[in-house]
């Protein structure tokens, strides 16, 4: 379900939109990518180390607690697998420079797998998923430049 024009789907109208998701999917099995985008977006215009920016991660901490939280209701999280994961560095209003690895530095945590404080990539996000799923990444044409952060 893609996000709107101005602050349709920001915050917590982002997660009304998680709502709508699980009543359409039903019973079905589910993939469910969900963005917060206000510290994104503030920090990009006052920076990542402006009181804005560290207001925006407390509330999108409190819209994860909140998907969470209706994941648990809907008697869904014991079978469903949650991935939190940060886009890119910042570097003031700022992507940090390609020159900079930092730019695919990532924060990267699951609720069922133990993936430690280990330097992490943008690029490990989508082999550490297949490889949770089961799903071979070794023969990936092209190949996948990440790697899997599981055994």
């Amino acid at each position: 379900m893609r996000r709107g024009g101005r602050d349709n789907y920001t915050g917590i109208n982002t997660t009304k939109r998680v709502v709508e998701a699980l009543d359409a999917i039903a019973d079905s099995p589910f993939f469910l990518f969900v963005h917060h985008k206000a510290a994104d977006v503030l920090a990009h215009s006052v920076g990542d180390g402006s009181k804005q920016y560290r207001e925006a991660i407390i509330q999108n901490d409190a819209q994860l607690g909140a998907v969470l939280q209706l994941l648990i209701n809907r008697e869904l999280l014991p079978t469903t697998e949650v991935y939190v994961t940060t886009d890119h560095g910042f570097h003031g209003i700022f992507h940090v420079n390609d020159e900079d690895p930092a730019i695919i530095d990532t924060w990267f945590a699951s609720l069922r797998h133990d993936l430690g404080l280990v330097h992490s990539s943008i690029l490990d996000v989508t082999p550490t998923v297949l490889t949770a799923l089961g799903i071979p990444t070794d023969g990936a044409s092209p190949p996948y430049r990440g790697r899997s952060l599981l055994p």
